[in-house]
């Protein structure tokens, strides 16, 4: 399954109010009292190990993404046919989205006090129940059949002050989706995120009801849930601050911000003259590399390259908005510098605002994007990206019996079959680890020189279990291809699937899967002429040594790092049989210790390669990689 990171991966489908309530600005002048908080000298001080300290104050309340999967999370569960009741809660849940409201304000630089308006309890869990009785999410809800007057109107005022979440398994999850807002309806806003950061949020309350499927009256049916957000209880003058910022001035946890995400900065309307946004501009650059990202108001595309400039009442009512295009992955210590000008005073001078943003990782994964394969017997222990000190580890196996993992994470085959390994991710679905164990076979196994190298690729999680056979036979164009995607996606921590890679779109005759289309639209393999990938010829060293080049330096731009310059000393025997057009590709292949020659020093340019050096080449590659990271 193809879906988006990280990173976070937060599905939803969101919907802001369109029509905005007119309320007076939400900023008063400034008052004599000092503030209790500036935002601007917290984040200054901030360091990685206060942030760990405080997630494990907020962090949710169990591992995964399940714990709000049933109606053990009501002390009163919802009725959805009349006579019509919308149930309530265990506080505990509640009291866990609270925690990931007060988790992203910290991070933001605002106070981290928000607490649970009780008062409104009821009123979100009837916003919850009309929308799930409806089964439409919305801010302007239909009465539905059967219920009275008052219970309709107390669900109308609360989806019409909320955000709302449609399909998450739990309100944790909910903050963070709404934090994201950067889908094509939400992106010329983040209206969601807006209000989470507005700085006189002081109280909020959630609701959640399980919507009923028409065709199986037992089964819970899909989520719906609501946010009060509309909340300013706090005085203006508690809270300084020049802007507040999306992901914040600072450190920021990778775990909470994707690379596909929109950056907001809002500015303080009663510094700022929010009327002068025309001339308005941002620069992004990113430390490694110096690679920079300049926006305007020409840049609209709101599945690429954006910018926009938001002056309505949604928290804070001025931000600027703007999202980078080819952005697809962030490394940890990754730093960011934004520049905005063309802004004006209150007084008409004019300013700028420039903040740099660095990306640290919190929490331990599991390197392997999906699965890995295991022969009965075998022990192996899965390559994990670790966090900084402070965070907790923790594994489980769904069937010991097939799968056995002690507290290090060592995993040992005990039979043949399929189980899962959940980490203790709380934040990503990369916590759960799929394991096949196959039985080994005597007449089909890999050579003695290379099975430490295919233990680490398996460890890694770069062999699928589909390919774990015939390790002495030739690879195949399509099949290595398949294995280079894999091993690129799992050292940008994304999926490379995207909708013009789908099926029927492809630029062969001959071939029509989503990685050989990918591979060809980056200019990383080429297809044998007339249209023709020939997707089940063996793939010749040569043309290996030039995927491998070109992937490389792919991974290398998307990444952020310099690519090393290297040339073999050597020159082979059979020279003048490498083609023209490998040659250079050859020799720093070699170089880089990603492809040797064979014997004689002869490279054997159009000789094939075999499914194990295919393992241990991409795992080579992987390991340059992942060992700068």
């Amino acid at each position: 399954m193809h879906t988006s990171p990280l990173q976070r991966t937060w599905k939803k489908l969101l919907l802001l109010v369109i029509s905005l309530m007119i309320v007076l600005p939400v900023f008063e002048q400034p008052a004599v009292k000092a503030a209790s908080t500036d935002v601007q000298s917290t984040l200054e001080s901030r360091t990685k190990s206060q942030i760990v300290e405080k997630w494990l104050k907020y962090k949710p309340m169990e591992l995964g993404r399940d714990y709000m999967n049933g109606t053990h999370i009501f002390t009163v569960e919802p009725k959805l046919t009349a006579p019509y009741a919308a149930g309530k809660l265990k506080d505990s849940y509640i009291k866990d989205g609270i925690n990931a409201v007060n988790f992203i304000r910290y991070l933001a630089g605002l106070p981290d006090d928000v607490e649970a308006d009780w008062s409104i309890e009821q009123q979100q869990q009837t916003g919850a129940l009309v929308n799930a009785v409806n089964q439409v999410m919305s801010h302007y809800p239909q009465k539905p059949a059967g219920m009275n007057d008052v219970m309709h109107q107390l669900g109308y005022d609360a989806n019409r002050s909320s955000n709302l979440y449609y399909g998450s398994p739990t309100f944790y999850d909910n903050v963070l989706g709404y934090m994201s807002d950067s889908d094509s309806n939400n992106i010329d806003r983040v209206g969601h995120r807006r209000w989470i950061l507005n700085p006189q949020m002081k109280k909020t309350m959630f609701g959640m009801v399980f919507s009923r499927s028409s065709s199986d009256s037992s089964s819970l049916g899909v989520r719906h849930a609501t946010m009060y957000a509309f909340d300013k209880q706090r005085p203006a003058e508690d809270v300084s601050y020049n802007y507040i910022s999306w992901p914040p001035a600072g450190y920021t946890p990778m775990e909470v911000f994707a690379a596909s995400d929109a950056w907001s900065v809002s500015l303080n309307p009663n510094l700022y003259d929010r009327t002068k946004t025309e001339d308005i501009t941002v620069t992004l650059t990113r430390d490694s590399d110096q690679k920079s990202w300049s926006f305007n108001h020409n840049d609209r595309d709101v599945r690429g390259k954006f910018f926009n400039v938001e002056t309505s009442y949604f928290g804070i009512p001025f931000s600027i908005i703007f999202r980078p295009d080819a952005l697809e992955a962030m490394k940890n210590d990754e730093a960011f510098h934004v520049s905005i000008n063309g802004l004006y005073t209150k007084t008409g001078l004019p300013a700028s605002v420039a903040f740099k943003t660095t990306f640290f990782k919190m929490l331990s994964t599991y390197t392997a994007r999906d699965s890995i394969v295991m022969e009965s017997g075998e022990t192996l222990t899965p390559l994990i990206e670790n966090a900084i000190t402070g965070s907790t580890m923790d594994w489980s196996s769904s069937d010991p019996k097939i799968v056995k993992v002690d507290k290090n994470g060592k995993l040992t085959a005990i039979a043949k079959g399929d189980a899962i390994i959940y980490f203790n991710s709380y934040l990503r679905d990369g916590s759960m680890l799929n394991v096949s164990v196959v039985d080994s076979d005597p007449s089909d196994k890999v050579s003695a020189w290379a099975a430490k190298e295919v233990k680490k690729a398996k460890e890694a999680g770069l062999v699928p279990r589909w390919f774990y056979y015939n390790f002495q036979s030739p690879m195949y164009r399509e099949g290595f291809v398949e294995f280079t995607s894999r091993m690129a996606e799992t050292v940008l921590g994304i999926s490379l699937y995207e909708q013009k890679y789908e099926y029927g779109r492809s630029p062969f005759q001959d071939v029509d899967y989503w990685a050989v289309s990918w591979a060809a639209d980056n200019g990383i393999i080429s297809g044998t002429g007339k249209n023709k990938f020939s997707p089940y010829d063996s793939i010749s060293r040569e043309q290996a040594a030039k995927l491998l080049l070109n992937v490389y330096h792919y991974l290398a731009e998307k990444t952020g790092r310099v690519p090393v310059q290297k040339s073999s000393q050597t020159i082979f025997s059979d020279d003048s049989k490498i083609s023209d057009w490998a040659k250079a590709d050859v020799y720093e292949a070699v170089s880089l210790n990603l492809l040797n020659g064979v014997d004689n020093n002869r490279f054997n340019p159009k000789g094939s390669i075999t499914t194990e050096q295919t393992i241990i080449i991409l795992y080579r590659l992987f390991e340059q990689f992942y060992e700068q990271s």
